[in-house]
């Protein structure tokens, strides 16, 4: 994990490049012959501003030409993908949550001689070393008297990294914007909500925010609206009653409680 054995922050970087790209590996014409990380953009003369010739070519460079080479399956980045987004939103990574899309992993070696946080967002791949270039050294006690893993410092520094890079990205997009003459953005680098369940590839569009779902209420606890005017709907007849039984007639002399004459005599 260390600069003099092991890989360095740059080969970290280009090898989770491959998760952001979706399985590619990235290189170009600048690289190494083993397709490692392309650490210059341009060679020129300094004295003439010309470009460089290849020894035993006729070829110029003038630029990297950006190459990609598919080493892992788009699932598989994918699946590697969604689970190194749950470092950053819940896991040991918590640190570097920005605001944006972000996916990566800590790592911290034996006795804490190296930490590392090695993540990317929609834009960028970056990787974080602490520790001491000269030899090694433990750092049991360096974040305020607790052990400096991947999760403290190297995930807080990738984190102010992010923000003040897109800061830069941004002002660029919006200044060759107004050179071409076009409106301000209307959208920004980092949306209000954390990332989506699956993630975009480096280069791609920023995530869509995503919405909460709305929860239907019930039936009888929905406002009902004032009824409108209408013709009220016929009333059925009511059936007929049936005729009651006579009832015995009274005892001569006794009137009827009811108020009807009495009946006469038999």
């Amino acid at each position: 994990g260390g600069l003099k054995q092991g890989v360095t922050p740059l080969d970290l970087a280009h090898a989770y490049e491959t998760f952001a790209q979706k399985g590619l590996r990235v290189y170009g014409s600048l690289g190494t012959s083993d397709q490692g990380p392309v650490a210059i953009r341009s060679v020129e003369k300094a004295e003439s501003g010309k470009c460089v010739t290849i020894a035993g070519t006729d070829k110029c460079v003038t630029r990297n030409r950006r190459m990609t080479r598919r080493v892992l399956s788009a699932r598989v980045a994918n699946t590697a993908t969604q689970i190194m987004s749950t470092v950053v939103s819940q896991g040991s990574g918590k640190r570097a949550a920005y605001g944006g899309f972000a996916a990566g992993k800590t790592g911290t070696t034996e006795n804490f001689g190296d930490a590392w946080f090695v993540g990317f967002t929609d834009r960028m791949t970056v990787a974080v070393w602490v520790g001491y270039p000269e030899g090694f050294k433990p750092m049991k006690t360096e974040f305020a008297g607790e052990p400096v893993a991947g999760g403290t410092f190297p995930a807080m520094i990738w984190r102010d990294f992010i923000i003040g890079a897109n800061r830069i990205l941004d002002t660029r997009i919006d200044a060759e914007r107004k050179a071409k003459g076009l409106p301000p953005r209307t959208t920004t680098t980092v949306p209000a909500a954390p990332a989506p369940t699956t993630a975009p590839s480096t280069g791609a569009a920023g995530p869509t925010e995503q919405r909460p779902q709305t929860e239907t209420a019930p039936r009888e606890s929905r406002p009902q609206r004032d009824p409108q005017p209408s013709t009220p709907a016929p009333q059925p007849t009511p059936a007929p009653q049936p005729t009651p039984a006579p009832q015995p007639a009274p005892a001569p002399g006794n009137p009827d409680p009811g108020g009807a004459a009495p009946a006469p005599a038999p």
